[in-house]
């Protein structure tokens, strides 16, 4: 018999738990909000800060010419929700003065180049010029991978790796009045996980900064040459 109180006892101990669970989530439509919260789609999102640049574009494109254009060589984002992401679209902010600018997407020319080793690899076309103007060098940036939307979708985990290149209605000297980067990823349910970045990084003596870009240079350009469909509209 005080087995069978005990057990009583306990059913009215986990009946309370239910009903304060209740209370506090705000009843049944509550806790399935708050259980669809825990399963949603989440993405983590970094980027290969050694290879990716901050420069001015060099184009036939008068619209283009000059603008401020920020190449992340390798973004990656790696799904870590319940829930498998197909990702729809990247969006660049840049944050200049107190105002965000939202970035357009721009694809640039794919060269086929040759390594050390004698192998083919796809790269984007860099020039850098001395304070003449002369070019001085050429750069490529190896390896470019096109971002395909919905290419696949992402579980837990799971990385996927893209090349972007974004500009921004701004000219590459006023560039030093640019303070932050945000990154937003959409997915196809229009889900935006999103990643903030400061342009520039102060050092320890203030007198100095750092770019978020290591090979950022306001003598460096994209090469940009006008496509066939371009031509036609200028």
């Amino acid at each position: 018999m005080p087995k069978t109180k005990r057990n009583k006892s306990n059913s009215k101990n986990w009946i309370a738990i239910i009903a304060l669970f209740v209370a506090l989530f705000g009843g049944i439509p509550g806790i399935i909000q708050t259980c669809n919260h825990f399963s949603q789609p989440a993405l983590s999102i970094d980027y290969d800060a050694d290879n990716s640049i901050g420069c001015f574009i060099e184009s036939d494109n008068a619209k283009l010419n000059g603008k401020i254009v920020v190449i992340l060589y390798r973004i990656t984002v790696v799904g870590k929700g319940s829930k498998p992401v197909f990702i729809k679209k990247f969006n660049l902010y840049l944050k200049c003065k107190d105002q965000w600018l939202k970035g357009e997407f721009l694809r640039p020319e794919i060269k086929e180049v040759s390594d050390k080793k004698g192998e083919i690899r796809s790269a984007v076309m860099l020039r850098h010029r001395n304070e003449a103007g002369a070019i001085t060098d050429t750069m490529y940036v190896a390896d470019w991978i096109n971002f395909a939307s919905g290419d696949k979708s992402l579980k837990y985990g799971e990385p996927e790796k893209f090349s972007i290149a974004i500009f921004f209605e701004k000219y590459i000297n006023e560039y030093d009045s640019c303070k932050k980067l945000r990154i937003h990823v959409v997915d196809y349910l229009n889900n935006t996980f999103k990643r903030e970045l400061d342009v520039w990084k102060s050092m320890e003596d203030s007198r100095y900064q750092l770019s978020l870009f290591s090979a950022f240079n306001r003598r460096t350009s994209l090469v940009h040459k006008l496509t066939e469909t371009e031509k036609l509209k200028h």
